[in-house]
């Protein structure tokens, strides 16, 4: 059967197992559209307002699913719009396919400058933050460059992948069979050297005060039952980074949360005074390492990666165990069965007084009933709302500190999506909608600052058109909090371009004939959550808070001493 490009491409996404494409037309795609139109059945195509929003909302729907998530864009201007995503995802090493269109291949001498219509370099564009970028030349082998770019991106350390289909190839047709294959991931499972893992387990059974770090390999590889035994069996507390939280059930007592700036402080005194670290799915980023400064050389550290990369790169191993998370935790379990091995009274005595100090201090801000809201006492209402099957999206700023460290999530999954890859501003709603569509049914409240919101208010649009059950909180503040905090302290506190002017971003929703509402008191908050988690509709509430409230420890801390006197160094 003949078949033109277009049905080559959207019968090879589907024999992989794609069920959703996000993203918007454009004349060079039109085949691709003309056999998504045929296909309705089998695959659904989400209609976007901007495309950076289909690279985001793609990332999410493969961190819940576990299957690759997919975008498409336009040649040009449709594809400029994609490397926010592509960098969210690339740093977060998560499997999406961006298809892109292009210009028919004989129009190659007039790319430059834009002689044809929205002509450009694009590919190279995009090439920094993908994993492999691909160029498909004829119809003969669009099938077998889309299977291999999907093998790419959930194989080995997955990330996100670029597919450029020009205009001809598209309108060609091929009697080829297209290709079928899986887009699950890890789609390959490996275990570390037996060697090495010897090597860990005689350091592990060692420590007088071990802890496990759950990085966001744990949710990757989805080693959910492994670390819970391993924990529960050997009484060894848990802390997490951000893109890890969820790792285990916060309220489980041997979690002491998020370690790093935007954390737990029990987390890090745990952190300080473990002799025994292991570390699991982790790149030592910023904010879990404390800027570079742990682990201690007096620290014993067993790092486990698919990537072994990582093993070297910012800090050395004592031991390092290359595979992938869940298989080398199952190889760890199986090992200790051997051995009678348990943290010490006196350790799990230290985590149980330090995570019960910080849960009095959080508690105390958690219910505040002050005015302007605390942001923390608005993320309090909201889990206090919250059903086990429903999903929290955060944006960058202040909101992921807000939820890293107030947040306490009660089940163990991938139940929050946080955007530390690139820690760009305008994630939450888009990655609400990534939920939405790989978990119908389940409820999404997406929690953003005024700033953040800003970016995506154009997709209210998208909502509504779906009738997708987002709640969009909007922590409404009136500034770009983390610019206005760090100027204050640091270059004698002068302000620029800080201040946004304050909106009624629930009058706003309303213009596009959904629920909004603009909340000035705490106690508010929850019936109206209460009410459209019931419902199950799109809405804003837009939440009136107290710009002098900061998630981060540091800046806490730094804004003390200022107002003691001048900042001695430079509080980022």
């Amino acid at each position: 059967m003949q078949r033109h490009g277009g049905y080559v491409l959207v019968d090879t996404l589907i024999r992989h197992g794609v069920t959703h494409v996000f993203g918007m037309p454009g004349g060079q795609a039109n085949a691709f559209y003309d056999a998504l139109s045929q296909r309705k059945d089998q695959i659904t195509h989400i209609l976007i307002r901007d495309e950076t929003t289909a690279g985001f909302a793609a990332d999410a729907f493969s961190r819940v699913t576990g299957r690759i998530g997919v975008c498409d864009a336009t040649v040009g201007p449709g594809a400029t719009k994609f490397p926010s995503g592509l960098m969210e995802a690339y740093n977060s090493s998560v499997p999406i396919l961006v298809l892109v269109s292009d210009h028919p291949q004989n129009s190659v001498l007039l790319q430059q400058y834009g002689r044809i219509s929205q002509g450009g370099n694009q590919l190279d564009m995009l090439k920094p933050f993908a994993k492999e970028t691909f160029h498909v030349p004829s119809i003969e082998i669009l099938s077998k460059v889309v299977s291999a770019a999907i093998h790419a991106a959930v194989t080995g350390r997955p990330g996100p992948v670029v597919v450029q289909i020009p205009q001809d190839v598209f309108l060609s047709t091929t009697e080829l069979e297209p290709l079928s294959g899986i887009s699950n991931h890890p789609k390959i499972r490996c275990a570390a050297p037996e060697s090495e893992l010897a090597k860990a387990i005689n350091l592990l059974t060692s420590a007088k005060r071990p802890i496990i770090l759950a990085g966001g390999g744990i949710q990757l590889s989805q080693a959910y039952n492994e670390i819970s035994q391993l924990s529960e069996n050997y009484k060894i507390p848990i802390v997490t980074t951000l893109t890890g939280k969820g790792s285990v059930a916060e309220n489980n007592d041997l979690c002491l949360g998020v370690l790093g700036e935007l954390g737990s402080p029990c987390a890090k005194v745990a952190a300080d005074q473990a002799d025994v670290i292991l570390a699991i799915g982790y790149k030592h980023s910023q904010n879990s390492s404390y800027r570079w400064t742990w682990p201690r050389d007096d620290q014993k550290f067993i790092h486990i990666d698919i990537d072994p990369a990582e093993f070297g790169r910012v800090i050395q191993a004592d031991v390092a165990l290359w595979g992938d998370a869940r298989e080398v935790l199952r190889q760890i379990l199986m090992e200790l069965r051997s051995y009678q091995f348990e943290s010490s009274k006196e350790w799990l005595n230290v985590i149980k007084v330090e995570k019960e100090k910080w849960l009095q201090e959080r508690n105390a801000e958690c219910y505040s009933k002050n005015n302007p809201i605390w942001p923390q006492a608005a993320v309090q209402a909201i889990v206090d709302q919250l059903g086990e099957n429903d999903f929290i999206t955060c944006d960058a700023g202040f909101s992921s500190g807000w939820a890293g460290a107030f947040l306490e999530l009660k089940r163990q999954g991938r139940q929050i999506l946080l955007p530390r890859g690139a820690a760009g501003l305008g994630s939450s709603l888009p990655f609400a909608m990534g939920v939405a569509m790989a978990r119908p049914g389940s409820r999404v409240v997406a929690i953003s600052g005024d700033g953040a919101f800003s970016y995506n208010i154009g997709e209210l649009a998208t909502l509504k058109q779906l009738n997708l059950p987002i709640i969009n909180v909007v922590f409404n503040n009136a500034v770009l909090a983390w610019s206005k905090w760090t100027q204050q302290l640091n270059f004698e506190g002068n302000n620029q371009s800080v201040e946004l002017g304050s909106y009624e971003f629930g009058s706003i929703a309303e213009s596009y004939g959904m629920i909004g509402e603009n909340v000035r008191n705490i106690e508010d908050l929850g019936p109206i959550l209460k009410r459209e988690l019931a419902i199950g509709r799109p809405s804003v509430i837009n939440v009136y808070t107290d710009e002098w409230q900061a998630p981060t420890m540091p800046y806490r801390q730094a804004m003390e001493k200022k107002k003691q006197g001048a900042v001695s160094k430079q509080a980022y």
